[in-house]
């Protein structure tokens, strides 16, 4: 007879299927909540109802995700915390030149 699964292995199956049960449900309500907002109240309006979704989270987290701690602290990472900020700097500033170099295609021409 073989033993079944572990205790580690049920908890992570757990998270990782309440974590696919929370982006399929975004991903369906997310265009519509948004579309809804972005014609009754305006465009704004969709960042705006970020601040009530963190707030959730954060509490939502704060009650049901327990603390994990490694047996070992680690230490402060200087060099991957310069990689990450460089990757995301490099990143938003390709965005950034790109939308510039394509937002005339997008502007309406004048007669």
């Amino acid at each position: 007879m073989q033993p079944g699964p572990s205790i580690g292995f049920l908890i992570f199956a757990r998270a990782i299927g309440t974590w696919g049960a929370v982006v399929g449900v975004s991903m369906g309500f997310g265009p519509l909540v948004g579309g809804f907002l972005t014609q009754s109240v305006g465009w704004r309006s969709v960042f705006v109802i970020n601040i009530p979704i963190g707030v959730a989270a954060i509490v939502l987290t704060a009650l049901f995700v327990p603390e994990s701690r490694a047996a070992k602290a680690r230490s402060f990472d200087p060099l991957g915390l310069a990689i990450a900020a460089l990757g995301i700097a490099s990143t938003t500033s390709w965005a950034r030149a790109s939308t510039a170099r394509i937002s005339h295609l997008l502007e309406e021409p004048t007669p």
